[in-house]
């Protein structure tokens, strides 16, 4: 009996860690990380389009302002920021 109400307890406290911990910064990341994850993004996104203009399949020109319009960012301070976010000043 003891063995069992232990196997919850800790399962559960697996459970509120994971929720309260993890879960939460995924879902609900603070401004400074939803900044970090808006860099590799774009960082990402001109990656791309640099190769693919490597093997032929589109320019390479203005590569960084074609993804600025595809993710909505625009680029200020050093950062990109989103249109969809609200900005913190």
């Amino acid at each position: 009996m003891f063995e069992r109400i232990l196997t919850v307890a800790i399962i559960a406290g697996a459970a509120y860690w994971y929720w309260s911990g993890p879960y939460q910064e995924r879902t609900n990341p603070t401004y400074g990380q939803r900044l970090q994850q808006n860099n590799k993004a774009m960082a990402e996104c001109v990656e791309r389009k640099i190769y693919a203009a490597s093997r032929g399949a589109v320019s390479s020109t203005y590569a960084e302002e074609k993804c600025a319009r595809e993710l909505n960012f625009y680029f200020e301070d050093g950062q990109w920021y989103s249109y969809d976010d609200v900005r913190r000043d």
